[in-house]
């Protein structure tokens, strides 16, 4: 009975992990791509720049308690960044050089 119980949340917990999304946002010159990501926590987000475009800088702007910011360049050096959104709530962001870019990521439970 042992051994059953520890099978079945080995496979619960692997079937939870591979229900994670990755939401992907693509980051171009003017804008986020979508604007608006709706997660839920334990989701990846993937900022990903255009190729061609300008360099940005991401940055959490407000996030939900408990819930580590970033400030991170995006450039054709570093054209990928990652975050696992693992609190629940709404991150805003933008691009500390321009500030018109910004974007929202809701997280639900």
């Amino acid at each position: 009975m042992k051994t059953f119980a520890l099978f079945a949340a080995l496979v619960l917990g692997a079937a939870s992990s591979s229900l994670a999304a990755d939401h992907r946002i693509k980051v171009s010159d003017t804008e986020f791509t979508p604007r608006t990501v709706n997660a839920v926590a334990g989701d990846t987000i993937t900022f990903v720049l255009v190729p061609g475009a300008m360099g940005h800088n991401l940055q959490s702007v407000t996030i939900p308690a408990g819930a580590e910011p970033w400030d991170t360049p995006l450039d054709p050096e570093n054209p990928r960044f990652r975050i696992q959104v693992a609190v629940p709530g709404v991150y805003r962001h933008h691009c500390n050089v321009h500030l018109f870019m910004k974007g929202v990521i809701r997280v639900s439970e």
